[in-house]
C-alpha cells in the first residue's frame, strides 16, 4: 500500500485553507463538491489531474475567491494542442492570485497576456515547459520584469517535483472516505500537528 497525503489545516469544514491533491483521478462532480465545500481556501494544488477541465478550474475560482496560490502543474510532454481555457478560467475568477504554477500546460500568448492582465497580484509565475509561449513578445519580456519570480518556458530544470510521479492516483472512493469521516482523522494518531506550522499531515493508505 502506498499513502496519499492530504493536507489540511487546523480548521475543519468550509474553513479549509489549503488543499492538495496531485495526481488525481477525481471526477468533474467530486472536484466541483470541494469547490463548494471548502470555500475558505488559500491555496489549491491539482497538478496532473486527468479531469480538469475549464468549467472546474472557474468554478473553484468563484467558490474560492481568496485562492492566493494555485498549482497546475502538468506532466512533461513534447508536443500539445495550444489551449487557453484554464488560463482564461484562472484570470476570469482568481483576482487574489500572486503564485502560479502551470509547467507543461497547453496555454499560448493569448492566455499568458491574459492572465499578466487579469492577476493583478500576481508575483510568482511558473510556466516552464509551455511551448506555445513566445518569449519574444512585448508583454513577455514586461512580464519578466514585473515579477518577482518567472521561470520562462524553455528554462532547464530538474523539475517536476515529487507531485507529478506519485504512483498511485487519488480517485473519487478515496475521497469519498475522507470526506465523510473528516473530523474522525482529526482526533487519531493518523493526525499529527507540527508547531512549525499551521498545518497537519493526514495519511490515508490506499488499499
Amino acid at each position: 500500500m502506498k499513502p496519499i497525503y492530504l493536507y489540511y489545516s487546523w480548521c475543519s469544514g468550509s474553513n479549509l485553507q489549503l488543499l492538495q491533491i496531485p495526481q488525481n483521478n477525481l471526477s468533474e462532480d467530486v472536484l466541483y463538491q470541494l469547490a463548494a465545500k471548502f470555500t475558505s481556501l488559500t491555496s489549491l494544488d491539482l497538478s496532473g489531474a486527468l479531469n480538469l477541465s475549464d468549467a472546474c478550474v472557474e468554478v473553484f475560482g468563484k467558490n474560492c475567491p481568496q485562492i492566493a496560490h494555485l498549482k497546475l502543474n502538468m506532466n512533461p510532454q513534447i508536443e500539445c494542442v495550444p489551449n487557453d481555457g484554464i488560463a482564461f478560467a484562472v484570470g476570469n475568477t482568481m483576482h487574489q492570485l500572486e503564485h502560479l504554477e502551470m509547467a507543461y500546460g497547453t496555454l499560448s500568448n493569448a492566455g499568458f497576456k491574459f492572465l499578466m492582465e487579469m492577476c493583478a497580484k500576481l508575483e510568482f509565475l511558473d510556466l516552464r515547459g509551455c511551448w506555445h509561449v513566445d518569449m519574444s513578445e512585448t508583454y513577455a519580456k514586461e512580464a519578466s520584469q514585473r515579477l518577482k519570480v518567472f521561470h520562462t518556458p524553455f528554462m532547464i530544470d530538474d523539475m517536476l517535483d515529487d507531485d507529478l510521479v506519485i504512483d498511485d492516483v487519488l480517485d473519487d472512493s478515496i475521497l469519498d472516505v475522507y470526506l465523510s469521516e473528516y473530523e474522525d482523522y482529526a482526533s487519531e494518531s493518523e493526525y499529527c500537528h507540527s508547531d512549525e506550522s499551521e498545518y497537519c499531515w493526514v495519511t490515508m493508505a490506499l488499499n
